[in-house]
Order: structure tokens, then sequence, then C-alpha cells
């Protein structure tokens, strides 16, 4: 089970691993659901960051880097997402958890969604 932002939900092979996407895009999308990506948030956790060194993104200097904040709601990365969408004519806004993205991207967000779009998401975080 994987602990979303307020409900728990089924196990996430199919969502990481049912995708046709290489297998560098799904090994990095599997790691960063595990939290398991060496952004500053997880760094500081484990003690390996220096104490006197930032825990901000290094992109936007206004958030903690964490694995939700990086891929997903960064400036820079917000930047590349809204291009995404306004190039397919879609309007989303991204969850704040990845977990979640992970899943709403996976069953469509509410479209239909190819087996193409589906690795988009995986692809682009």
């Amino acid at each position: 089970m994987v602990q979303s932002s307020n409900v728990v939900v089924p196990a996430w092979p199919k969502v990481v691993w049912g995708n046709n996407v290489p297998s560098k895009v799904m090994i990095f999308h599997w790691l960063a659901l595990k939290n398991s990506i060496p952004v500053k948030e997880v760094l500081a956790r484990r003690n390996i960051l220096p104490p006197n060194q930032s825990s901000l993104c290094f992109w936007c200097l206004s958030h903690v880097e964490s694995i939700d904040h990086l891929p997903l709601h960064c400036k820079w990365s917000s930047a590349i997402w809204a291009d995404l969408f306004r190039w397919c004519n879609i309007r989303w806004i991204l969850p704040r958890y990845l977990v979640d993205f992970s899943f709403d991207w996976y069953y469509g967000m509410g479209i239909k969604a190819s087996k193409y779009w589906k690795m988009i998401g995986p692809a682009t975080i």
C-alpha cells in the first residue's frame, strides 16, 4: 500500500511498471515514489546535507527541495508542465503530491488517455 495525501491506495506496480517507457524512466519514477531520489529534503533527513547548507530548491530558492516540489511545483518545472498542457489543449491542476500525480496521470486525468499519453507524464518527471 502507498500512503497518498489523504487516502491509502493500492500498491502501484501497474502505475510505474505498466507503461511503455524506457527502463531508466520507470526506475526513476519508482525511486521518486519511494522518496529515494537525493533531493535536499531527503539528504537533510539522512544527515548528509551539511548543516549550514540551505535545503531550498536550487532552481527557485523559495521552497524546500522535495520530491513533490521539484518535478511538479518548482517554477522551473511548472513552466514545462504549463507548456505541455497548453500544447495538448488540456486544463489540469497538478496535484500536491507525486503519488497523486502518478495515479491521476496513469488513469487518464478524466480524459481518454492513450498508451502514448501514459508515457508522457513519467518521462516529463
